[in-house]
């Protein structure tokens, strides 16, 4: 019995599959998954990349909640056009909560 549920959990993983990918693409990243924080700073361009749209200077923040956190790989694409500063950054914070 106990070989059989050692098998079991050794190979249950590679039956198991579940992610987050965010391409995008539908030029909507409020729904599916359903991103919150500063949604209003943000918006899709044309070329369906999330860029940053706030008005006026200011820290701007997106989650997004992720059953799937164990063994996750996280990829992301930054571009700053402009020089950054002490007080003008971008930072990438990851949570496991």
């Amino acid at each position: 019995m106990k070989k059989t549920l050692l098998i079991f959990w050794l190979i249950m993983p590679f039956f198991c599959y579940t992610q987050l990918i965010e391409s995008f693409s539908d030029g909507n990243f409020t729904e599916n998954p359903v991103w919150e924080g500063t949604v209003n700073n943000f918006n899709v361009n044309s070329s369906f990349q999330l860029q940053s749209a706030a008005a006026t200077p200011s820290t701007s923040y997106l989650l997004t909640r992720s059953e799937a956190l164990e063994n996750a790989v996280w990829e992301c694409h930054f571009r700053i056009d402009y020089p950054s500063s002490s007080s003008n950054y971008a930072c990438m914070y990851l949570s496991l909560t």
